[in-house]
């Protein structure tokens, strides 16, 4: 096509493509000099640079094509099989049967040409019992040898009870309260194998095709339908928003969605805006939806890396400036907040919060007045430090600061201004994608948080 165009004597071509393959298409099709793409990944003078990928907008772009100061006189639309790299499956991405069925609201021509198909908190006894039926898998099975050898490690976890990480951690946790009566419900971009190829909740025999759910077959002729583990379609708005409709009509089942990556979250602003954080304060109905935000900073660019917690945290609606009731038979913290923001960081910490068997792990809000207040009782000679791998104008610095300077004004030491900030400095991106600038910026506040000089304010 390419050569072609040139042949027409076109004198440009913009290209819109999806960052998977698109290193491809740079050096092999348009034939840029690899040495230049190898040089942009060098990190150079560039402080954050963008990350190589894109949000799909197909459906608007269609729309917009014959509009007035909008056309671009004509585009071809080139699809690839749509296979969304491993994100999911075409049966649970869309409804129709060819992605390219959105054109015809537009009475756009669609070609199809057939392409080469390439050969390519529970009782021990409990949690053994259930953890040896969800790392058992039948006989007759043929699941793909890499995740035979990840279920014999997590049998091994079991038996010997050491080991245990955050995916064999989670399917416990899902495990255990089917056996409770309560149905579990996870969906999202890819949430059957795991964004991070941990999860393994379907399972493929490599033979036939079939599919097996170890989370389905705990008890005996157990009800299929008290488990449900779907992968979403590509719209975090459409199935976060189905989720909560779903969540609300059950108090008994345990209702999940999963952003692929946390930073996807903000195609659900609507919801998260308008009916999880205000819900119950304008239509007094509440909701146990459970949002997972896998946050974390890899190196791997400001939309791979954020749930960006300072808007979940800044949008709560707990007072900075007033301790509330602690006492933990009357509950009034967890009751009287709009959500909990959770940051867990072991697999023990996700399993109990998970099962609603404990409230102030990790928690970031409510605030955990009472720990924080036993914590620096003993340290009564400590400099008050507040550490983050963020930027200081994200994460929980803005949320945690004033409430820490009210913890220390009632123990009479000092206020909110003796409250000392370690971490990133304030950045409009939320992470970099360049390795060299990642390094620095995860083991400077380590090295500066643990110096045993003063530490002076803003960084």
């Amino acid at each position: 096509m390419f050569d072609r165009s040139a042949d027409l004597r076109v004198e440009s071509i913009v290209i819109g493509i999806s960052h998977r393959g698109k290193l491809n298409v740079l050096g092999n099709v348009v034939r840029k000099p690899f040495s230049q793409i190898f040089s942009e990944f060098t990190g150079g003078t560039k402080p954050v640079n963008d990350v190589g990928l894109y949000m799909g907008t197909v459906y608007e772009t269609l729309h917009l094509s014959a509009l007035p100061n909008y056309t671009t006189g004509g585009t071809i639309h080139i699809v690839v099989n749509n296979q969304v790299a491993f994100t999911t499956d075409p049966q649970a991405g869309r409804s129709s049967q060819y992605c390219t069925d959105v054109a015809k609201a537009l009475n756009a021509p669609i070609f199809h040409q057939i392409s080469r198909v390439r050969n390519t908190g529970v009782k021990p006894e409990i949690l053994n019992t259930v953890g040896k039926a969800i790392t058992t898998l039948p006989d007759t099975f043929k699941p793909h040898r890499a995740v035979k050898k990840i279920f014999e490690l997590r049998r091994q976890m079991i038996e010997t009870e050491e080991g245990i990480d955050w995916a064999i951690a989670e399917a416990l946790a899902f495990a255990t309260l089917p056996m409770e009566g309560n149905h579990v419900r996870l969906s999202g971009q890819d949430v059957e194998r795991g964004t991070f190829s941990h999860r393994h909740f379907v399972l493929h025999n490599q033979e036939t095709g079939e599919k097996y759910c170890p989370q389905d077959n705990i008890l005996l002729n157990q009800n299929e339908e008290m488990f449900t583990v779907n992968n979403g379609s590509l719209s975090e708005f459409g199935v976060l928003g189905f989720e909560l409709g779903y969540s609300m009509e059950n108090p008994n089942s345990l209702v999940i969605w999963e952003a692929q990556f946390s930073d996807f979250a903000n195609g659900a602003q609507v919801i998260f805006d308008q009916f999880l954080s205000s819900g119950e304060s304008k239509w007094l109905r509440q909701t146990g939806l459970v949002v997972l935000l896998p946050h974390g900073y890899d190196g791997q660019g400001p939309e791979h890396s954020s749930a960006q917690m300072e808007y979940f945290l800044q949008i709560s609606d707990d007072n900075p400036f007033v301790i509330p009731e602690m006492a933990p038979t009357l509950r009034k913290q967890i009751q009287e907040c709009n959500w909990q923001v959770v940051n867990v960081t072991t697999p023990a910490n996700y399993f109990h919060v998970l099962r609603c068997q404990i409230h102030r792990v990790k928690q970031l809000c409510p605030f955990p007045y009472d720990l924080i207040q036993r914590e620096l009782k003993r340290y009564s000679n400590a400099e008050v430090t507040w550490c983050q791998e963020e930027p200081m104008n994200m994460g929980a610095y803005s949320y945690i600061a004033p409430r820490l300077g009210t913890v220390m004004k009632t123990l009479v030491r000092g206020t909110v201004e003796d409250v000392k900030y370690v971490g990133r400095a304030p950045s409009a991106a939320t992470a970099t994608s360049f390795y060299q600038v990642h390094v620095k910026g995860q083991t400077e506040p380590v090295e500066k948080a643990l110096q045993l000089e003063t530490i002076n304010n803003p960084f």
